[in-house]
């Protein structure tokens, strides 16, 4: 099982119901955190550009470091499932599509911004539920008292 994460609380929502779905399917669970190229991404590093060697080594360590906390906090909260945490380089659409192809099941939040503003800005969920090649399901923010105990409140990204 494969869920998407980003940080937020949509995905820690995502994740939290991904753990439910993989320790009923008796399976392990990947979070699965994408990494836009920095040619694709320039306005990530502001100031820098993509010939600065080590940028995205550095941007990738960091992330590493902060969902190897969530897979910390997730597995206080599943002990008995394993977890692991993935990063993968490029956009969040292609990475979570090409997800499906290999998972039993991927699991995405949702930002919920609404039809005006997702027309506009565009959809990674309803865009990988377009390219989907497996099962796809996407989580509402959902109130759940676990989040309470992450400590981290704002998005990684």
């Amino acid at each position: 099982m494969i869920v998407g994460v980003d940080g937020s609380a949509h995905g820690r929502v995502a994740a939290l119901h991904a753990a439910e779905a993989a320790g009923l399917r008796g399976t392990s669970l990947q979070l699965l955190l994408a990494l836009p190229t920095i040619d694709s991404s320039l306005l990530w590093y502001a100031g820098r550009t993509a010939k600065e060697s080590g940028i995205t080594e550095l941007e990738m360590q960091g992330l590493q470091e902060r969902l190897d906390g969530d897979v910390r906090w997730l597995t206080g909260h599943f002990p008995d499932l394993s977890i692991e945490g993935i990063i993968e380089q490029g956009s969040p659409t292609q990475v979570m599509a090409h997800a499906t192809e290999r998972a039993q099941l991927t699991v995405l939040g949702t930002r919920g911004r609404g039809s005006i503003t997702s027309a506009l800005l565009g959809s990674v969920s309803r865009s990988v539920l377009m390219e989907a090649h497996g099962p796809v399901e996407i989580v509402p923010l959902l109130t759940d008292r676990r989040l309470n105990d992450h400590g981290e409140h704002e998005p990684v990204l």
